[in-house]
């Protein structure tokens, strides 16, 4: 398990988000707190167009649990007369360590999906290898591609 101190911690987040041009630097503080205490913590893959998945992810960062930030959003989208269906958003998430990676297979549980821990350790490995091997750009179509229709 890494250890991380806070500023240790929102260097990584910091790399990553701005390598996916996904920057948010009030998310990025509240999920390195979480990645220095080593409750869950989250980076993100959407991006300001996609305001629904900005704000999940940003609640998600700030709440450090995905079923907190449902509950807290939930009430929001329908006292506007919207629906809110979280799942296709978790796959925005990338879990930053072991208590995001369960808690975030919780969560497609918890809405009849299955993912298992390694296939969500190899999501955020993907992306985080490209922070460091510029040879091989992000690109926005290889962001989400179970969200591809957004």
């Amino acid at each position: 398990m890494a250890h991380y101190s806070n500023k240790s911690a929102l260097a990584r987040i910091s790399a990553l988000q701005a390598a996916l041009n996904a920057s948010d630097s009030i998310a990025e503080e509240y999920a390195a707190q979480h990645l220095a205490d080593g409750t869950p913590a989250y980076g993100w893959t959407c991006k300001y167009s996609n305001a629904r998945a900005c704000q999940f992810a940003s609640a998600v960062a700030r709440l450090g649990n995905v079923e907190a930030a449902i509950e807290e959003l939930t009430p929001f989208f329908t006292m506007h007369g919207q629906t809110f269906d979280p799942q296709p958003l978790l796959n925005y998430l990338l879990p930053l360590n072991a208590a995001a990676v369960r808690d975030l297979k919780l969560a497609y549980e918890n809405g009849g999906s299955w993912v298992t821990a390694e296939e969500l350790e190899r999501r955020t490995e993907r992306f985080e290898l490209r922070v460091t091997d510029w040879s091989a750009p992000v690109r926005g179509a290889d962001l989400c591609p179970a969200v591809a229709a957004e």
